[in-house]
């Protein structure tokens, strides 16, 4: 019973999105987020349309958009529906040591981040035993009794949780595994194709491969089972889409830019800042080319976050409801008090010599590797094709992150650096 239920539960993240993969040309890392994503789109619909929320309802859900996808990939004229891997990796077998840990972890210490126990895996729960969003984000007393934290993170983590618990019966944090490892293996595939592309490559994507195993922070954020892997995978397929297009002149990649711009927007409320970087990035390239708008039409994938945020901003009257955007939206005036003494207190950090040279020696003690593989891309990527998109995106997330310490408009909870300070409302 065990196996039938890790089978149908990883095969629900996998085989919906596996004909619309096949028709872009694409394989598993494509069929992933399409799954992903399309689970968070059908919560979404059974929270707006106060549908019950069941293992049933999503099986049904995840059922009709593969159906769709082969349907979709047959009229395309798709015949090969095989997945293909390539495991020449070389010196990318140098990962082996950050899977055997994230296996390790995801495993035994599932959902090990303390956010967890509060967010993450809490909402899940909540959503299985309440049958729904109902009561998220918070507004009423009744509300706050279920879930105390005054948020509106779009809920694709906690929804990815809630599959898993409710094909398997019961809430044991054990089946989070499997939304977890798959995200691990949409890192690794994604990290080698972007190495590939950009690093001229089978050797450009294996070395790729060696720099991220060797990349603590990497391993780090990844094992928490939050938010961070799947707004980096998000972004990352974002950028592939983009750079797909531009080396390939394919119209698939809109579509796969569109679909990893949908899930780091559904993934955490400031994803919406970098997914609106690339729109803006594609939009220069298409216009650059002469090509027609038409080429932008996979961003309309973003309305399924702008979905949510449509909702939470009816429900509370702020579309993040903890972000008051300079003043433009009301908040919770009690959560933002009581987050400033984070902000006063992490922002300083930013205001003195000290503070930059602890940030500086925290980041060489746990991402050294990437950081060196981001300065050398940044020199030596430059006439490339996607090195605008990389760099401003890049530059959107380290925005992100500097308003986020330094508290200009937002509120802010920055978390000890174990390797990151990461925004939380």
């Amino acid at each position: 019973m065990a196996v039938a239920q890790v089978a149908l539960i990883a095969a629900g993240l996998i085989l919906p999105g596996w004909g619309w993969a096949r028709r872009w040309g694409e394989g598993v890392l494509v069929a992933m987020v399409v799954s992903w994503v399309s689970i968070f789109g059908w919560t979404v619909l059974a929270a707006v349309g106060s549908v019950p929320l069941s293992g049933t309802y999503l099986l049904g859900g995840q059922a009709v958009v593969g159906a769709v996808g082969w349907a979709m990939a047959r009229r395309a004229g798709v015949t090969d529906w095989r997945p293909k891997w390539d495991l020449q990796l070389g010196v990318g077998w140098g990962v082996l040591p950050l899977v055997v840990v994230a296996v390790w972890k995801a495993v035994a210490q599932p959902l090990s981040g303390v956010d967890a126990d509060f967010r993450w895996d809490h909402l899940a729960r909540m959503m299985v035993s309440h049958e729904g969003l109902g009561f998220y984000p918070p507004q009423t007393a009744e509300d706050f009794g279920v879930y105390f934290w005054a948020d509106g993170i779009p809920p694709l983590i906690s929804s990815l949780y809630a599959w898993a618990y409710l094909v398997a019966g019961e809430t044991h944090r054990g089946w989070t595994a499997i939304p977890v490892l798959g995200q691990w293996l949409a890192v690794l595939i994604l990290v080698r194709k972007l190495g590939v592309l950009w690093g001229g490559g089978r050797a450009g994507g294996n070395w790729a491969l060696l720099i991220a195993g060797a990349t603590f922070l990497l391993q780090f954020a990844g094992n928490l089972g939050q938010e961070t892997s799947s707004t980096a995978i998000g972004a990352g397929v974002m950028l592939y889409g983009i750079l797909r297009r531009e080396a390939k002149g394919a119209r698939s990649g809109s579509w796969i830019a569109g679909l990893g711009a949908a899930l780091v927007a559904s993934a955490r409320e400031y994803g919406i800042a970098i997914a609106l970087t690339g729109l803006v990035v594609h939009a220069i390239a298409v216009r650059r080319a002469g090509r027609g708008w038409s080429d932008l039409r996979g961003w309309l994938l973003l309305v399924l976050p702008a979905g949510w945020l449509l909702r939470t901003w009816i429900r509370s009257g702020n579309p993040w409801l903890s972000l008051s955007m300079g003043g433009v939206f009301p908040v919770n005036p009690i959560f933002h008090e009581w987050i400033s003494g984070y902000r006063a207190l992490y922002g300083e950090s930013l205001a003195t010599v000290a503070g930059w040279q602890e940030i500086g020696r925290l980041t060489l003690l746990a991402a050294a590797p990437a950081v060196a593989g981001w300065w050398a891309g940044l020199v030596m990527l430059r006439k490339q094709g996607g090195w605008l998109a990389g760099v401003a995106v890049s530059g959107a997330t380290l925005v992100c992150w500097l308003h986020a310490m330094r508290g200009a408009q937002s509120s802010v909870v920055a978390s000890a650096w174990g390797g990151r300070c990461r925004s939380t409302s």
